[in-house]
């Protein structure tokens, strides 16, 4: 069962979802669930999470740098580009 936050974006089937910790409080289960729901309804997701597994429902990753300079790189999801780092 999803909780009513995350069903409310399968109910609005928006093109382009952001999802911040999203799934933090929610078994494996139902994150797996969301995020398969997100992709069959062709929603682009675009998420921020500290659960590497979710990589594969991306293609890529945003990685802001701690240079003081507001720096970023955009990656291609690989084994390189860990989300909690």
């Amino acid at each position: 069962m999803l909780l009513y936050g995350q069903a409310r974006v399968l109910y609005h089937n928006p093109t382009y979802c952001v999802l911040d910790e999203a799934t933090a409080a929610v078994s494996r289960d139902i994150e797996v669930a969301l995020m398969e729901a997100c992709a069959s309804n062709g929603i682009t997701m675009i998420s921020v999470s500290h659960r590497p597994h979710l990589r594969q429902y991306h293609r890529q990753c945003l990685r802001l740098l701690a240079d003081g300079k507001g720096g970023w790189t955009m990656e291609d999801i690989s084994e390189q580009c860990v989300l909690s780092t």
